[in-house]
């Protein structure tokens, strides 16, 4: 019986017949879809994206609570002196608490009614933009609104009944006299603004990195040229027809190449075992085997480090193979490996070349030992169009299917289309990262404009004595800004280290790493201060420009 592979200690603790050795791992249930085997058959997920998903909305909901919180509490500070009259005529605790109840709930309950107006405006265009397939069984999605619906209930009654239940237990003279002490305990803490906006500098700057990774990835060398090459694949085909159909593509002029293999290139390839000169375990090596014929090394332009690549005219290259340099790596004898043999189970091949490393796999992967070995007229077939003659590589594809009578569908797709579907999950997380940073601002801006409403109305006096003292517009619209900035600025610092470091942590998914450049944060922390800066600024110039008079008339 075949060991457990994690307690095996020697080969042969693993050997199931003479030549053969085979292990188990057993593996949770509950852990299969979160595997990172790339061949195992399961529809596998990120976990790091699923669930930085979910923290990012967290953070949201955060940010919109502590927007609510700062909103009630704002309100309800401009609000005192109405209280304290409505109890001098007469009112009861339970009468004003009853109030706001009901003014919160009414809000909560049109607000509520938009969003789900909006949820059922925006999925469809979600999620394409996001290119998710979202399933809810019958019936899931009404006990999810429920859910909501109830959840924000029970935040907004928690949010609101302690200030409210507060101020209702008050003096009628404190709440009528204002007084400072007033002020301060109803007022909104510099701090929480600060939170909301270290927040959205998080999901801001890593929407920024992320985007850079992505970009990163686009655009670095893979050690060989992808652009330009057409994909088909033909297994159908009758194997002489298809030979005659590649003869045929290989004489037209727009027509640079064409290869064939025993893989789709791009996607996905096993890994076997492999000896250097001896089939002993001190020569054994893990490999990926690529079957190709001899037009592969010009379709997608590989360059040699050594020794040569297969040649059409001679019979003998099926018994010969080519290496990577980092199955070069792997060879712990001396000299050269070229003209030395190579085993791959039972058949023997001599290695006539060494090709420089190229990434066969996706940019999640380091570069692996790859050996690649000559077959003729295979199904997966790859075709390189000369430049800016795409256009008549499909007419000529077309025309040929239809002298051969090939019933199936033409069907082809560009190589940089296949590595990019690698690449998939990333470009959702940028996307959802991107949808993300617009409401996190969205939603501090809204909040930061209301609250600087508030503050403005109670510094309404002081503006208008500062200007009758002779301030000028620009003087009193800094001093209103200085203060909301200031903490923004410190906000964005404390986001900082903790942006670095989650993305730091999401960059070890890639073997190939973008750099965490400064002027990334520097654009970040541009943007925030500028959107804030906006944002409050309308506010402070209408507080600034108004008529003295009016201001200190104003109570």
């Amino acid at each position: 019986t075949p060991l457990d592979g994690a307690h095996a200690k020697t080969w042969e603790d693993l050997k199931y017949a003479p030549d053969t050795y085979v292990f188990f791992n057993a593996e949770p249930l509950s852990a299969v879809h979160f595997s990172k085997h790339k061949f195992d058959p399961a529809i596998t997920a990120n976990k790091v994206y699923v669930y930085g998903a979910i923290v990012l909305s967290v953070l949201i909901l955060l940010i919109s609570s502590i927007n609510f919180i700062n909103l009630t509490i704002a309100n309800i500070s401009t609000r005192l002196k109405d209280i304290g009259i409505r109890k001098t005529t007469g009112a009861r605790n339970q009468n004003i608490i009853r109030q706001f109840l009901f003014e919160s709930f009414a809000f909560l309950l049109v607000g509520f009614a938009i969003a789900v107006f909006f949820y059922q405006l925006s999925e469809k265009p979600l999620t394409q933009y996001l290119n998710l397939k979202v399933y809810f069984p019958e019936g899931r999605m009404l006990i999810i609104t429920l859910f909501v619906f109830v959840s924000l209930i029970a935040y907004n009654l928690a949010a609101i009944l302690v200030p409210v239940a507060m101020i209702s237990k008050r003096t009628i003279l404190s709440l009528i006299k204002e007084n400072k002490q007033a002020k301060k305990q109803f007022s909104v803490n510099n701090y929480s603004v600060m939170l909301q906006f270290i927040l959205s500098g998080l999901i801001i700057l890593s929407a920024l990195l992320v985007n850079k990774q992505i970009n990163y990835m686009a655009n670095k060398d893979r050690g060989y040229d992808p652009h330009n090459v057409m994909m088909l694949v033909m297994w159908n085909m009758n194997p002489e027809t298809r030979r005659s159909f590649i003869e045929e593509l290989k004489t037209h002029d727009a027509i640079e190449s064409v290869s064939t293999a025993d893989a789709y290139f791009g996607e996905e390839i096993g890994m076997n075992g492999a000896f250097f000169e001896h089939q002993t375990e001190e020569n054994f090596f893990h490999t990926t085997i690529l079957a190709v014929d001899d037009g592969f090394g010009k379709t997608f332009n590989l360059r040699m480090k050594e020794g040569r690549f297969f040649d059409k005219d001679k019979e003998t290259d099926f018994q010969t193979a080519i290496i990577n340099e980092s199955a070069l790596k792997e060879y712990r004898g001396e000299g050269s490996m070229v003209n030395k043999d190579l085993y791959i189970g039972n058949n023997k091949f001599t290695v006539i070349g060494i090709v420089k490393d190229f990434n066969f796999r996706s940019l999640h992967h380091p570069l692996q030992p790859l050996v690649i070995t000559r077959v003729e007229n295979f199904g997966n077939i790859s075709i390189r169009v000369k430049n800016d003659r795409i256009a008549e590589a499909d007419g000529i594809l077309t025309k040929l299917w239809k002298d051969f009578n090939i019933t199936i569908p033409l069907n082809y797709t560009f190589h940089d289309q296949v590595f990019a579907e690698h690449y998939m999950k990333d470009q959702q997380a940028r996307r959802l990262l991107l949808i993300l940073s617009a409401i996190s601002i969205m939603i501090a801006c809204v909040g930061l404009y209301a609250i600087s409403f508030f503050r403005i109305v109670r510094r309404t006096k002081e503006i208008g004595i500062r200007k009758v003292n002779g301030a000028r517009t620009s003087q009193v619209v800094s001093m209103l800004n200085r203060d909301f900035i200031k903490w923004v600025g410190i906000a964005f610092v404390f986001a900082c280290p903790i942006a670095w470091y989650a993305i730091h942590k999401w960059l070890q998914n890639f073997a190939y790493r973008t750099e965490l450049s400064w002027w990334v944060f520097a654009l970040a922390g541009g943007l925030i201060i500028a959107i804030a800066l906006i944002t409050v600024s309308w506010q402070s110039w209408r507080a600034a420009t108004r008529n003295p008079v009016e201001a200190l008339r104003y109570e």
